[in-house]
């Protein structure tokens, strides 16, 4: 049952009729461990960005600040309606918007008011009695400003719906409120025009797309049992050195055993991912060095000494390079351009065989540290 607008004394401090002014505005929501308190009813500025947990979005997006409104009738009515929001589901709403979003319809109010005061100067929101007012603040909002012809109907919408939402929380508001129905409850579409030419992006043609959906079938059938193990391998081995349950081994009897079982294996050095340059060119020729450390369960840095790096040329100028260098096998492809299967294994045969993949060796996953 809507309760009867308050008349407000001149002069008079206002108060609301459904709020305390001590009443905290982020009730009920769950706040960040690093937050400070909840802003009260009675605040002019509220910073609600304590219980928004988007790590990219800016603090000033979750902020009202309601002293920009210089009419305290509808300063308070600004309040009552961003508290309403925040504290009870809207009829229409399957649950609680978030504070960024009451925040940007609190922007919408302000205009709001704003409009009226420059357009219809002492008109308060329950003497809108029809439409008329309530079209011309769309157009004022979203013709008048910087709308994008293509967007204008979503965004005569979005305002729409910010209208309807003013009046089905009009119970909430003491002094002032939205009596009247937007538009006699008319759907969207039909207020603010159809939106002509949604998506002009032409399709993308066969040719194109049957790559793309034969590399998710690949990803899906074949590779994805094949990546799950090649992850839980390097989370393994991305366990710093030392740390609970994963001791530090002497150096260089730990690296003459990994190249020791590399030559029973019939396998070769893990080659670190190309950049260009011929691996036989490089200092410690060419050998993946985080990969061998995290191998062999030693410092990255124990590599670096002139003694390995003499270790590491004469393993390879025995064994050779091997492409990846991981455990976990993988299925590959060659292909006319690379015959010789030259390159980082994870990224040619992550994304390669989306587009021609084909049964034929089997490789081993590499690791970048």
């Amino acid at each position: 049952m809507t309760t009867p607008l308050l008349l407000p004394e001149t002069g008079a401090a206002l108060f609301s009729a459904h709020v305390a002014p001590d009443a905290i505005v982020l009730v009920g929501r769950p706040m960040r461990e690093d937050s400070g308190s909840s802003p009260r009813f009675a605040d002019d500025r509220w910073d609600m960005a304590p219980a928004y947990y988007l790590p990219n979005h800016h603090r000033g997006q979750a902020v009202i600040h309601f002293g920009k409104i210089s009419d305290p009738c509808w300063r308070l009515t600004a309040k009552e309606y961003a508290y309403a929001r925040l504290t009870k589901i809207t009829e229409g709403c399957k649950k609680l918007p978030s504070v960024v979003t009451v925040a940007r319809e609190l922007r919408e109010l302000q205009a709001l008011f704003a409009y009226l005061e420059q357009f219809h100067g002492g008109l308060r929101l329950h003497m809108i009695d029809d439409d008329a007012v309530l079209e011309g603040f769309l157009d004022h909002r979203i013709d008048g400003g910087r709308t994008k012809a293509e967007q204008r109907a979503q965004g005569r919408g979005r305002v729409k719906w910010f209208l309807t939402l003013l009046h089905r929380t009009r119970t909430s508001m003491t002094y002032d409120r939205l009596e009247r129905v937007p538009w006699d409850g008319h759907a969207s579409r039909l207020v603010t025009g159809a939106r002509s030419q949604e998506n002009i992006t032409p399709r993308i043609p066969p040719q194109i797309l049957g790559p793309y959906l034969r590399g998710a079938l690949f990803y899906l059938r074949v590779a994805s049992k094949d990546i799950l193990a090649a992850l839980a391998e390097q989370e393994r081995l991305r366990q710093p050195v030392g740390s609970q349950g994963v001791p530090r081994n002497d150096p260089r009897a730990s690296l003459a055993a990994f190249i020791d079982s590399r030559r029973r294996q019939g396998r070769g050095l893990p080659a670190r991912p190309s950049s260009g340059c011929p691996h036989h060119t490089l200092a410690d020729g060419g050998v993946n060095r985080t990969l061998v450390a995290q191998l062999c369960r030693v410092g990255p840095a124990v590599l670096d000494h002139k003694a390995c790096l003499a270790f590491l040329r004469e393993a390879v100028a025995e064994l050779g390079l091997e492409e990846g260098g991981m455990d976990t096998d993988i299925l590959r492809t060659r292909t006319p351009a690379d015959p010789g299967g030259h390159g980082s294994s994870r990224s040619r045969c992550w994304w390669k065989p989306a587009c021609c993949w084909q049964p034929s060796t089997r490789s081993r996953f590499t690791s970048s540290g």
